[in-house]
């Protein structure tokens, strides 16, 4: 079932025909090693957390800076693991909640990527490594480069 519905995403909403080179990056990966980083807690004057978006932007523009010269660049976004939950009940049963100043982060995520000019694809109820893996076949495909 995950399959085919891996195989019916649009990668042509992303996939340029006229990009050769294509960068995917897992955001959510990026995202939580910044929040769960040695970086000191911060907060905007309000109160806001924002530790993990600052590293999060900090790591991913470096990220970008020491790529070689690329194409596009198409951050997949995390979108749950439903099925592999349904699948296996016991599928990371294990992890702590997620804290509260980390959840409050969540809506910058598109915000940054955006202002890097970074494509994004989320898929609800597939994992980001799910969904690069497909996005990586759908690249191929049309004759990309996958960086």
């Amino acid at each position: 079932k995950f399959q085919k519905k891996i195989e019916k995403l649009n990668w042509d909403n992303f996939l340029n025909k006229d990009k050769k080179t294509v960068v995917l990056i897992d955001i959510s990966s990026f995202f939580f090693r910044a929040h769960y980083s040695a970086i000191p807690s911060l907060f905007l004057e309000n109160g806001t957390p924002i530790r993990a978006i600052y590293g999060f932007t900090s790591s991913l523009k470096n990220f970008i800076l020491q790529l070689p010269p690329v194409d596009y660049i198409v951050g997949i976004l995390d979108g749950g693991n439903d099925w592999r939950r349904k699948l296996f009940p016991a599928y990371k049963a294990n992890r702590k909640p997620l804290d509260e100043d980390l959840k409050q982060q969540f809506p910058l995520i598109p915000i940054v990527i955006n202002a890097l000019n970074i494509e994004s694809v989320r898929e609800l109820g597939c994992e980001a490594d799910d969904v690069i893996a497909a996005a990586t076949r759908a690249a191929l495909n049309q004759n990309h480069q996958v960086e």
